[in-house]
């Protein structure tokens, strides 16, 4: 890791936590765990140009869920985020930021 990376690793991540929590709470979870989420990791049809958390909320009902919270930027400059839920009877939520 060099050290400009090692420089912009605490300002990203902190980015990246901002980030997460407020798509959370807008949809009314509540944010128990979350981590980047790994290249190979979840869906293939993903590039490393978006932006992938792997993440655990509480939701308003009190279950705890499990998905890929996904963050894409279209040709428009409109931001984007997708929710793939772990549980196969979920549908997957969609929102602009």
């Amino acid at each position: 890791m060099s050290w400009v990376e090692r420089l912009a690793a605490p300002l990203t991540d902190r980015f990246s936590r901002r980030r997460v929590r407020h798509w959370c709470r807008r949809q009314g979870y509540q944010l128990l765990r979350w981590r980047d989420a790994k290249l190979f990791e979840g869906p293939s049809t993903w590039t490393v140009y978006h932006e992938r958390y792997r993440i655990q909320v509480l939701d308003e009902e009190g279950r705890q869920r499990a998905g890929y919270l996904v963050f894409r930027r279209w040709w428009s400059g409109a931001q984007r985020a997708q929710v793939l839920w772990d549980e196969p009877h979920q549908t997957a939520i969609n929102g602009t930021i």
